[in-house]
């Protein structure tokens, strides 16, 4: 494999992510973006990066690049969660906790805790 492989390249920024490495893993994350063009696992993994560096608007704006090319994938729903969550930013938590709870299968026990979850916050119980 060619070091300038996308999928090479994006692997190493994997590798490099999970062992919190996030300057290095950012760089060839964008490396592997460049030369492979945009996909869902570039987008997701650079705001991944993102959000463990504090960069959270940015990490945002991927997500929902990343929910347009693949709408059917919880993973941007999970980690927009999480950034809205840790905003405290209430009226985006629901907004997208019921856009994740449309992608989830109905009557599973993900989709009963995130009923219970938008219930809570919109009667502050």
């Amino acid at each position: 494999l060619s070091p300038a492989d996308p999928v090479l390249t994006q692997t190493m920024g994997f590798l490099l992510f999970r062992e919190q490495r996030f300057s290095e893993a950012l760089e060839y994350v964008r490396r592997a973006g460049g030369a492979g063009g945009e996909s869902f696992e570039s987008l997701s993994l650079e705001a991944s990066i993102l959000i463990e560096t504090g960069e959270p608007d940015r990490a945002e704006e991927l997500l929902r690049r990343a929910g347009g090319i693949r709408p059917e994938s919880t993973l941007p729903f999970q980690l927009l969660i999480r950034i809205q969550s840790e905003r405290g930013n209430r009226a985006g938590l629901i907004e997208t906790l019921e856009r994740y709870r449309a992608v989830i299968p109905q009557g599973s026990d993900e989709a009963v805790n995130v009923a219970r979850w938008l219930d809570s916050l919109k009667t502050g119980r």
